[in-house]
């Protein structure tokens, strides 16, 4: 296997994550919090780069089963069913809802690797399963998302223990 890791979004080349499974960690919050929707039953998650981009996806999938979930700079985007913390996601809530998801970093990230053959979500809370998951693959990149395309020491631990 050969392992790349980008320590940020900035860092990241376009050609190497096209060819890779990608990993992208967001740990404050975007991965943590769709690695906890999915556990509660979320059939879906879409994430979009741009809220424009969110609003047209979920009137395509109908709103009837899509919730929009996101926020800029830490606050839930104003019109959203749900902001991005893991607590948002409860199965009440989520369970068999398709969820369109866009972030200040998170999604920035997904949208940097859409070309990617495979894109996994990675946290913490999930890193065994991701670990296992892409054991077998060629070549795996870690995709910090980073905060505003720089540095953050939550995302690179995160990528360290999942290299680990």
């Amino acid at each position: 296997m050969t392992l790349t890791a980008y320590l940020s979004t900035r860092e990241a080349e376009a050609s190497v994550l096209q060819t890779a499974t990608v990993v992208v960690v967001d740990v404050v919050r975007a991965t943590t919090s769709m690695v906890e929707a999915v556990a509660h039953g979320a059939r879906g998650i879409y994430p979009v780069a741009s809220t424009e981009d969110a609003v047209r996806l979920a009137q395509t999938l109908g709103r009837e089963d899509t919730l929009l979930a996101g926020e800029r700079r830490g606050m839930k985007i104003e019109g959203f069913d749900l902001g991005n913390s893991p607590g948002d996601f409860a199965s009440d809530v989520v369970d068999g809802k398709r969820l369109v998801w866009s972030t200040t970093n998170g999604t920035a990230a997904f949208a940097a690797a859409q070309e990617s053959p495979r894109l996994v979500a990675g946290a913490f809370t999930n890193l065994n399963a991701v670990a296992d998951a892409v054991a077998g693959d060629e070549h795996v990149v870690v995709l910090c998302a980073g905060r505003e395309g720089h540095f953050s020491i939550e995302d690179a631990l995160c990528a360290g223990a999942l290299i680990r």
